[in-house]
């Protein structure tokens, strides 16, 4: 694509990593330095229910909402941690995607170059990146897929 299109009009695309509920409790405990087992106990009270939040599972479970209303170490960790869940926590490059430009990308959108490679790296993600008029395509090969000759039977 970059020799088709020109390197300053292909780029590959971030992807944005958050921080989920018990990454949260995570990182706030080690930032207020919590033993670690007092993190991993704290961390086991919220459900592995997929895409639960902190605020859902204090609901939820009741050792959580006593550990909230708290002022000792467990409870200002998972006060932190409800304010910090959700906010960007790493970036990374989608595995497939890239998008393709009319003309020089850093006239359209913000770029970074990749720390792997000379390409460009979008800063919008895969959700927005096309309404600032590119093109999004993902270029994904799996060597399960059968070959590309083509069989006339």
């Amino acid at each position: 694509m970059v020799d088709k299109y020109g390197k300053n009009q292909v780029a590959q695309i971030i992807t944005y990593g958050s921080m989920a509920a018990r990454t949260s409790i995570q990182d706030v405990g080690r930032v207020l330095d919590m033993p670690l087992s007092d993190v991993t106990a704290l961390k086991k009270l919220v459900p592995e229910t997929l895409g639960i939040n902190l605020k859902t599972a204090i609901e939820q479970v009741p050792e959580l909402q006593e550990i909230y209303k708290s002022t000792d170490l467990k409870g200002i960790v998972l006060r932190e941690a409800e304010k910090l869940e959700g906010s960007v926590r790493n970036t990374g490059v989608h595995a497939a995607g890239i998008i393709i430009a009319p003309y020089d990308l850093t006239d359209i959108v913000p770029v970074a170059t990749a720390k792997d490679s000379d390409l460009l790296v979008t800063q919008y993600d895969g959700r927005v990146i096309e309404d600032a008029g590119v093109i999004k395509m993902d270029f994904l090969g799996l060597k399960t897929l059968p070959s590309s000759k083509m069989r006339s039977d």
